[in-house]
């Protein structure tokens, strides 16, 4: 399983394993961290301070002779190698990588360290999925279809039908209920794709004769298959490109200094104060403050012994 983070890679894959599951099987997952507890499987979390790596697990895991064995992410070369190589001696083998698409998950493999001889009898699938929203089934509803979509259709063999949801109390009046994967299968199972696999082919190559000799099932047409069946829409499907976004200019590190607040003085109003420009560390021209300037002469208050204090204020 490949795909970004969040792409439902674990919940696929434990849905495969609730479906093997049985007392006649012995399954057994290596995972770091356990996302899911399952009745009837031997679950280990993988705990690298302690020296239980992924790699040094599986070899421990490899000696009780499990059936089916789910390996939650395969990190580095080592790892990698003791997969396959329980892969050939006859266990079923479950892992995740991050790559963009299934055909890209062989040249990752590749830059791993894994042979291809090693990879050819080994590897029988790959699956990339990513999730989108499901149209509510409560407030589905059929509606016509612009002459794209028609057109897509028409090129894949898929009847001609766009759905949508209306808005309804159970999908919150949104017409979107729940999600749903969009696959890239890549079906390595035939001998012929494994001797391809097993020769020095690129990816490009690779891709070209999976999609000629229907080995490849890509996104896009499980897409058309879902938007023909009423399970998504044709936005949440083929999402719209969106606009790169403007980068803004960084600001200066540091904090820039505030002006001084000039002080409150006597009541005359007939002055002018200075202000420090931050920006350019200089002084800005002087301008009219709301604050006057004290005026010459008594202060403006005074207190004679044994009364309370009087204020006055000089006009002249």
């Amino acid at each position: 399983m490949t795909g970004p983070t969040g792409s439902g890679k674990t919940t696929t894959l434990y849905s495969l394993l609730h479906r093997l599951k049985s007392e006649d099987i012995n399954i057994v997952t290596v995972e770091d961290p356990i996302e899911y507890r399952l009745d009837g499987i031997n679950q280990i979390q993988v705990n690298e301070k302690t020296g239980m790596a992924f790699a040094s697990v599986l070899r421990s895991v490899l000696r009780q002779d499990p059936d089916v064995v789910l390996v939650g992410e395969i990190r580095d070369h080592e790892t990698a190698d003791i997969a396959f190589q329980a892969a050939l001696t006859g266990h079923l083998v479950f892992s995740t990588l991050h790559t963009n698409d299934a055909v890209a998950s062989v040249e990752r493999l590749l830059d791993m360290g894994v042979e291809r001889f090693k990879m050819g009898p080994a590897l029988i699938g790959v699956c990339s999925q990513r999730l989108v929203r499901r149209i509510c089934p409560d407030c589905r509803e059929e509606i016509a279809g612009d002459g794209a979509c028609v057109e897509l259709f028409a090129k894949a063999g898929l009847p001609r039908r766009r759905f949508k949801g209306k808005g309804c109390e159970n999908c919150a009046f949104t017409g979107l209920k729940g999600r749903i994967a969009l696959c890239d299968l890549l079906d390595l199972s035939s001998p012929a794709a494994r001797d391809m696999l097993s020769a020095s082919a690129g990816s490009f190559n690779l891709r070209e004769e999976a999609l000629k000799r229907g080995w490849l099932m890509p996104m896009a047409q499980d897409a058309l298959w879902h938007l023909s069946q009423g399970n998504v829409t044709f936005e949440e499907a083929a999402p719209p490109t969106s606009k790169p976004r403007r980068l803004r200019a960084k600001r200066p590190r540091g904090r820039a200094r505030r002006p001084r607040r000039p002080r409150r003085a006597g009541c005359s109003s007939s002055t002018t104060i200075r202000t420090i420009a931050p920006w350019s560390g200089r002084r800005s021209q002087p301008r009219a403050s709301i604050w006057p300037r004290p005026t010459a002469g008594p202060r403006p208050w005074s207190r004679s012994p044994g009364t309370s204090p009087t204020w006055s204020c000089s006009t002249s």
